[in-house]
């Protein structure tokens, strides 16, 4: 952690480092993690089922 003023929440860099980190994966884990992340953004919340 830093002691310096890190600036507004909306500009910070943390997915430009998190992006160098998936493009230094080998490209199978790449395309497992993006097939991971797109089952999470189409799955169905369970708390909004029932309405």
């Amino acid at each position: 952690m830093t002691d310096e003023f890190m600036g507004p929440p909306w500009q910070m860099d943390w997915r430009l480092d998190a992006l160098a980190d998936r493009d230094g994966l080998p490209e199978l884990t790449q395309k497992m993690a993006d097939e991971a992340r797109a089952e999470l953004v189409t799955a169905e919340d369970p708390y909004f089922l029932w309405q």
